[in-house]
């Protein structure tokens, strides 16, 4: 019987590698579009641009983030109002293989194809929690081939999307493991999860977005300026505080208001 099991889990790895590789197949369809095959890269022209933009900074200037850009909002500047992680991981990666603009450019390009095609692993685990190893390899396969996704995630796309997805699928497998009726703990995690979240819902007496509350259901004006943030104190305590978030320009606060 253990052999057996053995060789299953050896055939369920060997499957869970190759539906890797068909999603990383799927994400390069375009290969030919942004590796037109006269030497230069050809990146997609949205935000994925403007990644690869504020990672080149980082790259060639390294490790200084760019959080003022003169470009934005011409002629006075802005503000960068994206977290830097993502850009900054990317110019990481590319100066580990080298100093070149030519080495940025193919790390930029194929960065979105590699993550999504390593987003397999988090969604298996995932289905492995709910289910058999036949759901996980379905879900993993349908995630490889679905086209909403891989074209978010094709080569010459440097936006964060398959980041984005990277980190979410990791997260919801690791939820999942933690909560699963035959975890260790289960009980706990559940509270550990939960009681900072019901405690920052008390703590905010109003309705924006996803939080929504029936004795608040109007926008606090005085809330739209802030974050909180959930810590664990010197003596062990939960404290919740308010942290402030930087303005926004007024054309786009005003954008927000309309859009409810």
């Amino acid at each position: 019987m253990g052999r057996s099991f053995r060789v299953h889990g050896g055939v369920v790895a060997v499957l869970v590698g190759l539906t890797v590789l068909l999603a990383f197949a799927v994400r390069s369809l375009p290969v030919a579009s942004a590796f037109p095959g006269d030497g230069s890269v050809i990146l997609e022209i949205a935000d994925g641009s403007y990644h690869a933009r504020r990672a080149l900074f980082t790259f060639v200037n390294f490790p200084s983030i760019l959080f003022f850009d003169p470009y934005l909002n011409h002629p006075d500047g802005s503000p960068v109002p994206w977290p830097p992680l993502y850009d900054l991981a990317l110019a990481t990666v590319a100066r580990l293989l080298g100093d070149s603009l030519a080495v940025f450019e193919r790390t930029a390009a194929w960065a979105s194809p590699a993550l999504g095609a390593l987003t397999v692993l988090p969604v298996y685990v995932a289905g492995r929690s709910l289910g058999g190893a036949g759901l996980a390899l379905g879900a993993g396969s349908i995630f490889a081939l679905l086209w909403a996704g891989a074209f978010q995630a094709s080569v010459g796309n440097p936006d964060h999307h398959a980041a984005a997805s990277l980190l979410g699928a990791t997260l919801l497998a690791i939820t999942l493991t933690l909560v699963h009726p035959d975890a260790r703990g289960r009980h706990r995690v559940l509270l550990w999860l939960g009681w900072p979240l019901a405690r920052a819902a008390l703590v905010r007496p109003e309705s924006r977005g996803a939080h929504t509350r029936d004795d608040n259901p109007e926008k606090d004006s005085e809330w739209g300026g802030v974050n909180l943030v959930i810590r664990k104190g010197a003596d062990g305590s939960m404290q919740i505080r308010r942290e402030p978030i930087p303005p926004m320009p007024a054309e786009l606060s005003a954008i927000i208001e309309e859009q409810g």
